[in-house]
């Protein structure tokens, strides 16, 4: 439902049949998520999100190979 964006109403929907289950560690996510009802859907991702959050991640591994100590380097001045 999240990853889909199926909207709000999904969400409502999904909320009411939890809170009528007989599963309380769900009980307790529902209440959860309408507490902070306007930030879960101030959040919901995006399309875009996915291929920024994509691109961020590749520049971080490619900052970190280039700052990373060689092993070799590393040990040797212990």
């Amino acid at each position: 439902m999240m990853t889909r964006r199926q909207g709000l109403l999904a969400l409502e929907d999904w909320l009411t049949r939890v809170e009528a289950d007989d599963q309380p560690e769900l009980h307790s996510l529902a209440t959860g998520i309408r507490r902070d009802q306007d930030a879960v859907t101030a959040g919901w991702p995006c399309p875009t999100t996915r291929r920024m959050e994509g691109n961020v991640n590749k520049i971080k591994m490619i900052k970190r190979r280039c700052t990373a100590v060689p092993a070799s380097r590393s040990s040797a001045s212990a």
